[in-house]
């Protein structure tokens, strides 16, 4: 089952249906099946997804929010220029309550990129990040492990959202959103005299439709969500 009409808008109901298939496929998946699920036909790859002009526009002009918060989706099988795994975003009230409509990002296969070259840019740290997802031939679960949990997504304050459209020439008008898929590399805090370990973390990136990448605002401070949350 498809958004529930052309405004990219879902039901509460088909929110928790694609957040549930989430969570169960995540808390089995083998690198190959995460692997499948964000590789397309004809060597085309999923980097982003994107809301477009009117559903953002939507969202931010959302009375009394506090939060922007995204949620990983599996989708059921639409066709062949559609990707299965697509993020979905709603704003919450001060009570932590939805305050908006869930809206579905478009998610299609792009052809594969390859990473940016090497130098020294402006957003460095997001770039890397892009770089790093771009260079990833595996897709591993543990990079959508939290603490304890696989996880659901990220929370972002409004400000995130809000500051890439005070950074654009054009204020954002007629710009969409595109939540790029990064991979930070880091390494964890560890026991006393272990070797510190090595982790790879599924992250998100806002910039906007159209924008440079390798310049415009990017934007990476989101809250990781462990199941439950």
């Amino acid at each position: 089952m498809q958004p529930t009409d052309e405004l990219g808008i879902i039901s509460a109901k088909l929110f928790d249906e694609y957040t549930t298939a989430w969570d169960g496929f995540i808390a089995s998946a083998d690198a190959a099946e995460l692997t499948a699920l964000f590789t397309g036909p004809n060597d085309t790859s999923l980097p982003f997804v994107s809301l477009p002009p009117p559903q953002l526009l939507w969202l931010l002009s959302t009375l009394d929010m506090r939060q922007i918060k995204a949620r990983f989706m599996l989708l059921p099988s639409a066709s062949a220029t559609q990707a299965r795994f697509s993020v979905a975003l709603y704003a919450t009230g001060q009570d932590d309550t939805p305050a908006s409509a869930y809206y579905l990002a478009d998610a299609t296969w792009q052809p594969a990129q390859p990473p940016l070259e090497d130098g020294e840019v402006p957003l460095a740290l997001a770039n890397a990040w892009l770089d790093n997802w771009a260079a990833t031939s595996l897709v591993e679960p543990a990079m959508f492990a939290t603490s304890t949990t696989p996880a659901r997504g990220y929370n972002f304050t409004v400000r995130d959202f809000i500051d890439p459209l005070l950074a654009s020439k054009t204020g954002g008008s007629g710009q969409g959103l595109r939540v790029y898929f990064g991979l930070h590399h880091y390494y964890a805090a560890t026991e006393a005299e272990q070797v510190p370990a090595f982790k790879q973390a599924f992250g998100l990136v806002l910039r906007l439709d159209g924008a440079d990448l390798r310049a415009a605002p990017a934007y990476d401070m989101a809250q990781l969500v462990p199941p439950g949350k």
